[in-house]
């Protein structure tokens, strides 16, 4: 028994001494609790920009607008061009377009609700919102009918908004725990024979990424087809959305064999992955949006990649989108991410790799 309490104590007392992994234990459970605890308290709430069109000026039609206007959860846009509203909501400006038409005795009315359902959290969040506002006014004169379209034919399907951020956190995952097998070689003296043999660093760091870059992408190609088979998930432009999730793959190998280059134990690799890959999950939109979340967090998830790769599979798996000047910045974004990463990482190797 004591010598039990003895090794748990020299373990115990090597935990705490590690302050990565220590960190970690800490960060992460606040880290959840403060995404999800402000979850609804962001843009869904508040002003959610939505286009109002009528045809007349109706007393019901003005009570309607009056009440719309009224709502906390969105910012009324008025217009008068239907075709300007909707490439508003397809450019992604608008989170839905309410057209009001009156019939002719001006005593009851029609509205249609057109909702960007790209996002469902969010479309039902506004759906909610004008619904509240019409039972509001039906209650008071009555005579108005209600009904919804979608932009893209998906509706409330949580489904088809999860499956890219999920694709992307499946490439992210993929990647940086084959990266570990690297610092494991280090750690385990493995490295050092191959260093032995004629072959270059170069080759060395070469070899490793792509076989980082593979493994994350061959993993996220089996789930896409679960998706497809079994969710019925549209897939888009195929060669669009295997670039994406290739360059996803590719830029989380570079942030792997960042870490890799710095990290000499197995267990501090490990502390890192984690310390980088959560709060990556939780800040990245793959589960909610990220207008969900307060104003500072959202800054800070406009620097994370997986936003950008989560924001590409959508915009082309669910809004069809091809080359458009969205995902072309989306694109480039983590472009520039896989090829810093991967030059620092790749020196830092060189040098660890010199010594």
């Amino acid at each position: 028994m004591i010598k039990a309490i003895w090794i748990a104590e020299k373990d115990l007392r090597q935990f705490f001494q590690f302050r990565q992994r220590f960190l970690t234990t800490l960060i992460l459970p606040v880290l959840m609790l403060l995404v999800f605890s402000f979850r609804f308290q962001g843009l869904p709430l508040q002003e959610a920009p939505v286009a109002v069109l009528c045809q007349g000026y109706s007393e019901i039609e003005l009570q309607v607008i009056e009440r719309l206007d009224e709502s906390p959860a969105i910012k009324l846009i008025r217009s008068s061009d239907i075709s300007q509203a909707q490439n508003m909501l397809s450019a992604g400006n608008l989170y839905g377009i309410v057209i009001i038409s009156s019939h002719r005795d001006g005593v009851d009315c029609t509205i249609t609700v057109i909702l960007d359902d790209s996002n469902p959290i969010l479309a039902q969040s506004v759906y909610g919102a004008i619904e509240q506002a019409v039972k509001d006014v039906n209650e008071k004169i009555g005579g108005i009918r209600m009904k919804t379209n979608f932009l893209y034919g998906s509706g409330f399907n949580y489904v088809n908004f999860l499956v890219p951020g999920v694709l992307a956190m499946t490439a992210m995952f993929g990647c940086a725990f084959q990266m570990l097998t690297l610092v494991w070689e280090r750690s385990l003296g493995t490295l050092d024979r191959i260093l032995v043999a004629p072959v270059r660093p170069r080759s060395i760091i070469l070899g490793k990424t792509l076989a980082g870059c593979l493994t994350g992408f061959s993993q996220t190609i089996l789930i896409l087809i679960l998706a497809h088979l079994v969710f019925g998930t549209q897939i888009g432009s195929i060669h669009l959305v295997l670039f994406v999730i290739f360059l996803t793959s590719f830029t989380f190998t570079g942030l792997g064999v960042l870490v890799s280059g710095i990290c000499r134990d197995p267990r501090e690799a490990t502390a890192y992955n984690q310390i980088i890959n959560w709060p990556l999950v939780f800040l990245g939109g793959v589960f909610f949006p990220i207008e969900m979340m307060p104003a500072p967090l959202q800054y800070i998830s406009r620097f994370l990649p997986l936003t950008y790769a989560t924001d590409a599979l959508r915009s082309i798996m669910i809004r069809q989108a091809s080359l458009e000047i969205k995902v072309i910045f989306d694109i480039l974004v983590l472009t520039l991410y896989a090829t810093t990463t991967l030059a620092l990482g790749s020196k830092i190797l060189l040098k660890v790799f010199a010594r």
